[in-house]
């Protein structure tokens, strides 16, 4: 549950609040593994990823992408921790670090969606543009094994069009990262790289349109051409079955030549 959503508005509650981040920022340092372990980063098997709500191809599951919105439109990020390290068991929290540009943030991050999350805090750096939020699981509590959605941040588009704005999740032992176990043995903070991006690209208009196909060509015909045997260096990709065709013709031909060859030498021997 985020932090928005365990108080309530009010001067009164202010204390608390700054309190609850405190304990929360604590108890995750707290469960960060002394330095006698090494850091993993990167860390094999180690896998986040982003997506926007409902826009299909919109994530970064195989690779940046790029996403066209509408302007002035509003939409959700979602952050998905999809797999844990080669040979850990679980994780006792994890942390997150996004920057962006050319978008707003709605200012409404929540970790309700990790289900053995603990204790939240966020904290947004001077300046802007981005935001760090971790979560650690509660007191006495073993290790999560939860991998699927573990947090949501809403965003808007501007007014007019723009293109080329981004959302970044920085990877790194300090910024997205896990607290790794296996059993109840630490493994070290894992992060799938350090300071490496993975980046949703938010176009903020309409996607340009297709390209059409010069006059009197099919869409998506291909020009064909006779096989090519390659080259004594190498064969691109795609040349071996055609080269070996060729070279089959070539053996077939020198077999049937050799054959022709050695039935007229018997022929002549005979007369």
């Amino acid at each position: 549950m985020s932090i928005q959503k365990r108080v309530s508005p009010g001067r009164p509650l202010v204390l608390g609040t700054v309190l609850l981040a405190v304990t929360a920022l604590f108890l995750t340092w707290g469960h960060r593994v002394s330095g006698d372990v090494a850091a993993q980063v990167p860390a094999p098997g180690l896998d986040f990823s982003m997506a926007v709500s409902g826009v299909a191809g919109c994530d970064t599951t195989e690779g940046d992408a790029k996403c066209f919105l509408d302007p002035g439109s509003s939409f959700t990020v979602e952050f998905y921790l999809n797999s844990l390290p080669d040979g850990a068991t679980g994780y006792q929290g994890y942390d997150a670090y996004v920057t962006y540009t050319g978008v707003v943030s709605q200012d409404n991050l929540t970790t309700d969606e990790w289900p053995d999350c603990g204790f939240p805090a966020q904290f947004s750096p001077p300046g802007g543009q981005a935001i760090r939020w971790t979560c650690v699981v509660g007191v006495d509590v073993p290790p999560s094994a939860y991998t699927g959605l573990i947090s949501t941040l809403g965003f808007e588009c501007t007014d007019e069009e723009s293109t080329d704005n981004t959302i970044n999740l920085v990877h790194g032992e300090t910024d997205t990262s896990i607290n790794a176990v296996r059993g109840e043995v630490p493994l070290g903070q894992a992060a799938e790289g350090a300071g490496t991006l993975e980046t949703l690209t938010i176009n903020c208009g309409e996607p340009p349109p297709p390209t059409e196909p010069p006059a009197g060509e099919t869409p998506g015909a291909t020009a064909t051409a006779l096989p090519t045997t390659g080259d004594a260096t190498g064969l691109s990709e795609g040349d071996g079955g055609s080269t070996g065709l060729w070279v089959t013709i070539v053996v077939l031909l020198a077999a049937a030549v050799s054959a022709v060859g050695l039935f007229g030498w018997r022929y002549a021997r005979s007369r």
